[in-house]
C-alpha cells in the first residue's frame, strides 16, 4: 500500500512540475484561480479577434465603395485605396496574432 502511494506521489510530482507535498497543495488551491485567469484571458482575446474582424470587413466595404464610385480624382482615389489595403493588412496581421494568442490559451 505505502508503494502504491509513493508511485502515486512520483507520478503527480513528475505531471505537475512540483518538488514537494507543499508546492502541490499550493498549485491545487490556486487552481480555480488560475483557470478563472486563463478564460477572462480567453474572453478578452476574442473580444479583441472580433473587434479587428470588424475593422478589417469594415475596411474592406470601404473599399469595394470607393472602388465601384471612386472619391473623384485619379490620384486621390490611388492613394486612399493604398491607405486602405495597408489598413486592411495591418487588421489581417493583427487578427493573425490574436487568433494564435487565442489557440494557446486554448
Amino acid at each position: 500500500e505505502i508503494s502504491v502511494f509513493e508511485e502515486s506521489i512520483s507520478h503527480i510530482k513528475l505531471s505537475t512540475g512540483v518538488n514537494n507535498m507543499t508546492e502541490m497543495i499550493i498549485k491545487m488551491c490556486q487552481h480555480d484561480e488560475r483557470q478563472a485567469e486563463l478564460l477572462r484571458d480567453n474572453e478578452n482575446a476574442e473580444a479583441r479577434l472580433n473587434a479587428a474582424k470588424k475593422a478589417f470587413f469594415d475596411d474592406q466595404e470601404e473599399l469595394e465603395k470607393i472602388k465601384t464610385n471612386g472619391i473623384g480624382n485619379t490620384d486621390l482615389d490611388r492613394h486612399y485605396v493604398a491607405s486602405i489595403n495597408n489598413s486592411i493588412q495591418s487588421e489581417q496581421s493583427e487578427c493573425k496574432i490574436m487568433r494564435s494568442k487565442n489557440e494557446r490559451l486554448e
